[in-house]
């Protein structure tokens, strides 16, 4: 805090409140003595280790400077009390302030400043000592009267003659209209022009004072939870200072997974949701997790027979959640389901003649576990073999790749023994047998049946025996037609 000493009334330095110097006031004299004045000189001045802005509590050490005037027709002034108020209201006078201008403070705080007792007393009044109306100290009452031991004679025009020096403590904010500026007066008070608490030696009587102000600090908020926040008493201004990093805060986010914490971002303190955290993923397909309100990671299995992935290629089988041990585990044999394929035949053609070639094609549907060896054998039966019981004039073996699925005698990769072009009229009839590794999976009925119907195409031999037929007939004919020619009447042997 400034300490320089000013005249006048007080007013704000550049750098910190200014105090108050003194007003040197010459009260007016009765007509007979108007010649004559008496005037004392006061100064209020803020000593160490008072800060520039001072806290609440804080000591704030109070300098007066005493002095004297223009003394006309006298010389010296000779003063009994000197007068100091605490804290007052903007209008309040010396006197007034005592009791009814008497700042109250802010709120239920009560009065702002507290006088620490005369036990903070110094001076440079040679020979005197001091003692005050409240020499214990306290905010009651407001205005603090000082008494100096003898009384101090000070020879006029002595405006910086010597100093009392003592300490008020900040208890509470203002109750003006401005909370962080303390008003505080000093002086003397007249009771005649005669009589009063400062007398010169030409029968009249002083009456100044003075005003001191200072600033506080503000109250200061913080900025939040993570943070505590201070006034600088150096500067007047709030500083948040965020709390040690991890310090614990308000979780918001409703997350059991994280705990909230502290943490220091750009300087300044921020409840951080996610400070530290418990990976809670469920274990498998078969659990949910989640953390229950001690941050633990708790695995809940799912319901029993909720769909998990099916993994063992087992068409057969269909895989669920089941809880093992506490734990939803993935069972890929959960259930069973109908693996049974149906095969279903389609002949090429339908009808036929003698010399056409028969195929046959099978559709599969359903499901099947397929293995290492997936075929279809298609068999060809002819006219005479109606239950499809005996040797196959036919047979093609078909590779299957998948269910459902269609494949056909002329597929890729079948595998034919036999003839399957037919040379004699009837029915003949195609079955299929679907099998997975030597086991029959599916068989079609032996009812799908071609019909062969037209003229037949003779064999060789049957065209040798129609040819030696013509042969015979045509050799009988030539000789009984050589017989009546030797037998004719033109014949001379007949003659």
């Amino acid at each position: 805090m400034d300490t320089s000493k000013r005249s006048g009334l007080a007013s704000w330095s550049s750098a910190v409140f200014l105090l108050a110097a003194c007003a040197i006031v010459a009260l007016p004299l009765i007509a007979e003595a108007q010649q004559n004045s008496c005037n004392g000189s006061f100064q209020i001045n803020y000593v160490a280790p008072t800060p520039n802005f001072p806290n609440i509590n804080d000591t704030v050490r109070v300098q007066l400077t005493i002095g004297a005037g223009t003394i006309q027709g006298g010389t010296q002034l000779t003063l009994t009390q000197l007068r100091f108020d605490n804290a007052c209201k903007p209008t309040g006078t010396l006197g007034s302030c005592a009791t009814t201008d008497a700042d109250p403070g802010a709120g239920a705080g009560g009065p702002p400043v507290s006088y620490a007792g005369d036990s903070t007393i110094a001076s440079t009044c040679a020979g005197v000592t001091w003692a005050s109306n409240n020499s214990g100290g306290g905010v009651s009452p407001n205005q603090v009267i000082f008494t100096p031991t003898p009384a101090l004679v000070i020879p006029a025009g002595s405006t910086n003659f010597c100093t009392l020096t003592f300490s008020t403590t900040v208890k509470n904010f203002s109750g003006n209209a401005d909370p962080n500026t303390i008003i505080e007066l000093a002086g003397t008070i007249q009771t005649s022009t005669s009589t009063g608490d400062a007398t010169c030696n030409n029968g009249l009587s002083a009456g100044n004072s003075v005003t001191g102000t200072y600033g506080l600090c503000p109250a200061c908020s913080v900025a939040n939870e993570c943070n505590t926040a201070a006034c600088d008493n150096s500067t007047g201004q709030c500083v948040q200072t965020p709390k040690a990093p991890s310090t614990a805060c308000t979780d918001t986010d409703g997350n059991n997974c994280t705990i909230a914490g502290c943490e220091t971002v750009s300087g300044v303190g921020q409840c951080v949701q996610a400070h530290s955290s418990t990976t809670c993923t469920p274990v498998n397909e078969c659990n949910t997790a989640a953390c229950d309100n001690t941050g633990t990671c708790i695995q809940t299995p799912k319901a029993p027979s909720t769909a998990c992935t099916d993994t063992d290629g087992n068409l057969c089988t269909v895989a669920g959640c089941e809880t093992v041990e506490g734990i939803g585990q993935c069972v890929q044999t959960h259930a069973s389901q109908v693996c049974v394929p149906s095969i279903t035949t389609s002949q090429n053609p339908f009808t036929g003649k003698v010399g056409d070639t028969l195929n046959d094609s099978a559709t599969l549907t359903g499901t099947a576990q397929l293995g290492t060896t997936n075929i279809v054998t298609f068999q060809l039966f002819g006219p005479a073999d109606p239950t499809c019981s005996g040797t196959p004039l036919f047979t093609a073996v078909v590779p299957v790749t998948s269910v459902p699925s269609t494949v056909s005698t002329t597929s890729a990769g079948a595998v034919t023994t036999g003839s399957n072009v037919v040379t004699t009229n009837g029915v003949f009839r195609w079955t299929a047998i679907f099998s997975v590794d030597g086991v029959a999976q599916a068989t079609s009925s032996c009812t799908e049946g071609v019909t062969i119907a037209g003229p037949v195409i003779p064999t060789l031999s049957e065209w040798g025996m129609g040819l030696m037929v013509l042969i015979l007939v045509g050799t009988g004919f030539l000789m009984l037609r050589r017989r009546k020619d030797d037998s004719s009447p033109d014949d001379p042997a007949a003659a």
